[in-house]
This record gives C-alpha cells, sequence and structure tokens, in this order.
C-alpha cells in the first residue's frame, strides 16, 4: 500500500511542479500538495511521518503555501481537510 501511495504522490508531485509559488524553496511543498491530493484529512503529524520531515518544517512549508492561497483547512475541529486550491 505504501508503496502505491509513493507511485501516486510521485504522479500528482510531477503534475503540480512549477505551480508552487516562486518564493518557496524545496520539494517540501511540491509533495505536502502530491499528498493532500491523495489524503485531505491528513494531520501535519502524519504528513511529517509520510515526508519523514519535522512537524515544524511542514508547518512552515504550509504556512507558505497558505499565504499565496494555494492551500486551506477547511471544516471544524474534529472533521476538518485540507483544500488544495489550483
Amino acid at each position: 500500500m505504501l508503496q502505491a501511495l509513493h507511485n501516486a504522490m510521485t504522479k500528482v508531485s510531477l503534475k503540480t511542479s512549477g505551480k508552487v509559488s516562486g518564493k518557496m524553496q524545496g520539494k517540501t511543498p511540491e509533495r505536502i500538495l502530491a499528498v493532500l491530493k491523495l489524503t485531505p484529512a491528513a494531520s501535519i503529524p502524519e504528513l511529517a511521518a509520510q515526508l519523514k520531515k519535522s512537524e515544524s518544517a511542514i508547518e512552515r512549508a504550509i504556512r507558505q503555501l497558505r499565504e499565496p492561497g494555494q492551500l486551506r483547512r477547511v471544516g471544524s475541529a474534529k472533521g476538518d481537510y485540507w483544500e488544495v486550491l489550483e
């Protein structure tokens, strides 16, 4: 299952490359968008574990994605999810 998710994430990442704001550096924001397109209910700890990054690195990348309006959190505290905006 992890291999299938990794393959799907790679395909989505290839499709989203170039769509992330120019001020962001590195692949982490692109990888976050790819994962959240597949699993919008993923939490920050889940993203950190899956991408093998620290929670603070994930939080920083999410802030960078939220500022230009590429990502937003939708819903209540228990039923919320991430919405990737094109």
